[in-house]
């Protein structure tokens, strides 16, 4: 979908990891990390088809998705929220739980309903 049926705030930080902090959130060993993406894009494909890759900055969007933490060791074990709603959904939301003791991560992603 083109850009122009996105609202500002929808588009700024696409395919971006933010770090996400908070006092009750713990330091140790979980780090959070928060990403959006437009539904049907080649990053967010790439994100479902292939995690680990990703997640290691060695897929196709290079390091602009790589999680600092995540090793070609590193098990991760994801959820989709909504997915009966295919990959037509308008914007598709991401939070990852990496856990440094475990060496795992665990991907957590919400397909936004229509019109959301």
């Amino acid at each position: 979908m083109s850009d122009e049926y996105y609202t500002e705030e929808e588009l700024d930080g696409l395919n971006t990891w933010f770090h996400l902090e908070h006092e009750k959130l713990p330091s140790s060993p979980f780090t959070f990390f928060y990403a959006k993406f437009k539904s049907g894009t080649d990053e967010l494909t790439e994100l479902i088809m292939d995690p680990l890759t990703t997640l290691t900055g060695k897929g196709p969007a290079g390091e602009a998705l790589q999680l600092s933490a995540v090793n070609s060791e590193t098990r991760i074990n994801t959820t989709i929220f909504g997915h009966e709603r295919t990959l037509r959904v308008r914007m598709m939301y991401a939070v990852a739980a990496v856990d440094s003791q475990d060496n795992s991560v665990s991907l957590t992603t919400h397909k936004a309903a229509p019109g959301s």
